[in-house]
């Protein structure tokens, strides 16, 4: 087997390795993407409940799910029945993820790319980002485009996505599309 064909294999083994939905670099580059975009740079500016994260950044990279919240958000309707499955899928798949993204975030804050503060009155923890310590390529760089997009859009769409609880934002995400919730 000739060196070209080796990295083709390679290629092509890297590619079906990849998942978006359980890759950590995926998913820490999609936070700090979103934390950036909406301007969680400092503690007086810090996103309350880091749990909220982790059901939003499945939609930021992904624009079929991001679709179904947006049109479904101006329509205040209920999803399609597959729209519903996907939904579903989500929320299972992002409640399951819980533990290791506060793994994640904990990693981050030890690298001091995050930094995390203890919220004693909604006993959680609130997140921002710390811009100083990431180089300027990486927030100037165009390959997160779509995800930038999608996380100023959720601005748009949730207003005070900085205060709101996270049992709020999976009745917005789930609940009011016809999903079923654990927490229900």
């Amino acid at each position: 087997m000739n060196d070209q064909m080796k990295n083709e294999n390679l290629n092509v083994k890297k590619r079906m390795m990849f998942s978006a939905e359980d890759d950590y670099y995926y998913f820490a580059y999609n936070t700090i993407i979103f934390l950036h975009e909406l301007g969680f740079t400092s503690e007086s500016k810090r996103l309350q409940e880091w749990s909220k994260l982790n059901y939003l950044i499945p939609f930021l990279s992904n624009h079929t799910l991001f679709s179904i919240v947006s049109s479904n958000k101006v329509l205040e309707s209920k999803a399609s029945p597959i729209d519903r499955i996907h939904l579903k899928e989500t929320y299972l798949k992002s409640r399951l993820r819980l533990n290791w993204v506060g793994s994640l975030f904990y990693a981050l804050q030890q690298k001091g790319i995050l930094s995390m503060s203890k919220n004693v009155t909604r006993k959680s923890f609130d997140v921002w980002l710390c811009i100083e310590n990431l180089p300027e390529e990486f927030l100037s760089s165009e390959f997160f485009r779509m995800e930038r997009d999608h996380s100023n859009e959720i601005k748009t769409m949730f207003s005070h996505i900085r205060t709101m609880k996270t049992d709020s934002l999976l009745e917005e995400l789930f609940r009011k599309r016809g999903v079923h919730i654990w927490e229900d």
